[in-house]
């Protein structure tokens, strides 16, 4: 069961929709999938930095917990938007394997 108020921002989950360009190579871009608005709690987890051909890079991974829904796939096409920023899905747990709510485990890398 998820608490009442608990749930307190606004987050888009984001489709990969792969697209050609003129010559054939595929477009990576991501749209919103769900015309819906997901409530979730959102908490940093962690935080690394480090070097990566001479400039430095931050990693930041965030867990967002929203209700149970059958729009989110655990396969790495998605994405969470969230304050105008965005995060890759790296893994989807469903909590207890209740169908109550989703733990979504994100990172997102900064220059």
């Amino acid at each position: 069961m998820i608490e009442a108020g608990r749930l307190t921002r606004e987050i888009d989950i984001l489709a990969n929709t792969p697209t050609k360009d003129t010559f054939g190579a595929p477009i990576f871009t991501y749209t919103t999938q769900v015309a819906q608005t997901f409530w979730a709690d959102v908490k940093p987890i962690s935080g690394t930095e480090y070097y990566s051909v001479d400039q430095p890079l931050s990693e930041l991974q965030y867990v967002f917990t929203i209700r149970y829904t059958t729009v989110i796939t655990p396969d790495h096409s998605m994405r969470v938007s969230y304050n105008s920023q965005e995060y890759n899905i790296q893994a989807v747990i469903n909590v207890n394997d209740a169908d109550v709510r989703y733990d979504l485990i994100c990172n997102r890398v900064t220059t």
